[in-house]
């Protein structure tokens, strides 16, 4: 094989090789496993929500079987019965590790009881905490909720320096999440 055509200055005396399938650790395997993802999910008559590409969702005999994936690590909800049949599923179409209950995923912490699933994120709550100096119990908003903001005086305002302060940590507070999923979906 030889140096693509227009690439022989980059490239002199030297060959090319093409690669018939991806390898693990290349740019390309994540978006290669995630296209085989999608088919395979797909096949298995799952819907992939609108709102968020990596979560999918089936009504089944069983309720509502939900995949949650993060390049090639997946999280699969519902009850045990469609849970193991979903799982057995995606067995026969990739070679996979079952890790049992849920515990921790993607930097969430995940905690269980009868009733909900709380999923937390107290290392980027503690960097929030620990790069702005925040203290439990206070209230870092600019204003008491319900109060109508008014334009201010420039000199009155914040400085640059302050203002891009206040911008990162309002985009870091919007990055940091936590849900609870019911049960009862």
């Amino acid at each position: 094989m030889k140096v693509p055509e227009g690439f022989e200055r980059y490239y002199p005396n030297h060959m090319c090789l093409l690669l018939m399938q991806t390898i693990y650790g290349l740019k390309q395997a994540a978006r290669a496993f995630r296209r085989e993802l999608n088919k395979a999910l797909l096949d298995m008559l799952y819907k992939q929500s609108p709102a968020d590409p990596c979560l999918h969702y089936c009504w089944t005999m069983s309720g509502l079987i939900v995949w949650l994936t993060w390049i090639d690590d997946c999280l699969i909800a519902g009850n045990s019965k469609g849970v193991k049949a979903a799982k057995e599923q995606m067995k026969q179409r990739f070679e996979c590790d079952d890790v049992g209950f849920l515990t921790e995923y993607v930097g969430c912490k995940v905690q269980r009881n009868m009733d909900s699933i709380k999923f937390t994120q107290p290392v980027l709550l503690q960097s929030f905490v620990d790069e702005f100096g925040c203290k439990k119990g206070t209230q870092y908003t600019p204003a008491d909720p319900r109060q109508v903001l008014i334009l201010c005086e420039l000199k009155s305002g914040l400085n640059s320096k302050d203002q891009t302060e206040y911008r990162s940590g309002v985009g870091k507070f919007v990055a940091f999440n936590s849900m609870v999923l019911t049960r009862n979906i």
